[in-house]
């Protein structure tokens, strides 16, 4: 079974997608949201 999933993406490097993807993530999980990033290295 699959969740919903949502792709952050940038225009290049350096441009804050880890940022956002943590501040999502924080977000969504305060609000009672299972999360779990596809890469753990991006939000430790």
């Amino acid at each position: 079974m699959y969740g919903k999933c949502l792709m952050i993406q940038g225009t290049a490097s350096s441009v804050g997608k880890s940022v956002l993807c943590s501040a999502f993530l924080r977000i969504l999980k305060q609000d009672g949201w299972k999360t779990a990033p596809s890469r753990r290295r991006t939000c430790p």
